[in-house]
């Protein structure tokens, strides 16, 4: 067979080769549940048609030169090595497909309780509910993400008789022997631990194993961690499920019963509690009808005593409520503005509670979804609040000065400065 057939068989394998390939794409994009973020799945189906075309041209070349009894017949051969090895790649895929060990049909998640020194104590950073966190990682020794994939886990920081204690729950996506687990608490912890879990675990590694100081491991420029110890097992993703229920689901199941059972008459301190979430933030309402909001909007100047009160709870919560109104009342401004104030007291408390380098995140968040809030619901004024909201943000400029690192003070002091000109 010449040069021209030959170069037509490799052409014909090579395009072939590709429509195997995606093929197979679409069919491991489904079966793998490749998301589409980012352009993953994409990214995926144009590195398998890349293989696909480099095999079809290298499995159309070798065949063609090996078969020299006819076009036809060379390109079958061609065609059919294409559909073989597209079948045992896919084949191949699923069978060596691994979603992380099961035990009786269930995925796993590994539970490790990691116990502090004498005497330690976190941070305000560790104490804030984004500063600490666990993950579990697939290589000793840290690096990015690219070369040493991490899984995130469910963190909680824990006190008892003055013992301080972690516990870390990460879900095993992989079954690999290798399993690193690494857990920051602020700046006072940096703890990375070898799992001695198997690649399956069995079901006797559902009970917890005991304390070990054994397994502490040493990062980039500092030394394992030293008088620590750690226990682990794992336990069913459903069975930790129900023993760890969402609190933000919990709590919107718990909102739903409450709600359900309120009178529609109720006093408007009643319908308080429902304009924020679990985490003490404002709900944010979308169009449609809300039973809490209807509720205040039937007697808005309601809210006048509850924006004056000496509870913090209250206020913030008035505010909240106030800021879900389609437009502030003119009886309502003052008090709303007046309201604004508390900001002040609460960058107070905020530094009261920070230590050298180590500001009072949690703290400083709180005071800046207040202010957040709180201006959000002064923009309902209009211009008939804007001497009043103008005043109050002077006096919570003057109080934050320039702010600090990168917590909520530091943005307080970027808003109400870019608003006022400052």
């Amino acid at each position: 067979m010449g040069w021209g057939p030959t170069l037509g068989v490799v052409l014909l394998t090579a395009a072939a080769g590709m429509g195997a390939a995606a093929g197979l794409a679409n069919f491991l994009i489904y079966w793998q549940q490749i998301p589409n973020r980012e352009g993953a799945s994409g990214y995926f189906a144009v590195t398998l048609i890349g293989f696909g075309l480099a095999g079809g041209i290298v499995v159309g070349l070798i065949t063609a030169l090996l078969v020299r009894s006819g076009f036809w017949k060379a390109q079958g051969f061609a065609l059919g090595a294409v559909v073989l090895l597209t079948v045992v790649a896919g084949i191949l895929a699923v069978v060596l497909d691994d979603n992380g060990p099961t035990l009786d049909g269930e995925k796993l998640v590994a539970e490790v309780e990691l116990k502090c020194p004498a005497g330690w104590k976190p941070d305000n950073k560790g104490k804030w509910r984004d500063g600490s966190f666990c993950w579990i990682q697939e290589k000793a020794a840290d690096g990015p993400q690219e070369v040493n994939p991490i899984v995130l886990g469910a963190f909680a920081l824990k006190e008892n008789d003055g013992q301080w204690s972690v516990s870390c729950a990460v879900p095993l996506t992989k079954s690999s022997k290798n399993r690193y687990l690494r857990v920051f608490v602020g700046r006072r912890a940096d703890v990375t631990i070898r799992i001695p879990l198997p690649a399956r675990p069995k079901a006797a590694h559902r009970e917890w194993s005991p304390w070990s100081a054994n397994g502490f491991l040493a990062q980039s420029n500092q030394p394992a961690a030293a008088d620590y110890s750690f226990r682990y097992r794992v336990q069913a993703e459903s069975a930790y499920d129900r023993e760890h229920p969402d609190p933000a689901a919990a709590f919107q199941e718990a909102r739903q019963r409450a709600l359900a059972a309120m009178p529609k008459d109720a006093p408007v301190e009643q319908w308080l509690p429902f304009f924020e979430n679990e985490r003490g933030q404002a709900i944010a309402y979308s169009a449609g009808s809300y039973p809490e909001v209807e509720a205040v909007k039937a007697q808005p100047l309601a809210l006048i005593p509850l924006l004056r009160s000496s509870d913090a709870a209250t206020v913030r919560r008035a505010v909240f409520a106030a800021g879900a109104l389609e437009q502030i009342p003119g009886p309502l401004i003052e008090p709303l503005a007046a309201a604004g104030r508390r900001t002040i007291e609460m960058m107070r408390e905020a530094r009261a509670g920070a230590l050298p380098e180590d500001p009072d995140l949690g703290a400083e968040d709180r005071a800046y979804t207040f202010f957040f809030y709180w201006k959000l619901a002064m923009d309902r004024a209009g211009a008939a609040g804007a001497a009043a909201r103008h005043a109050v943000m002077e006096q919570i400029r003057q109080a934050a000065g320039e702010g600090s690192g990168e917590g909520g003070i530091r943005r307080i002091a970027e808003e109400t400065g870019k608003e006022l000109g400052h």
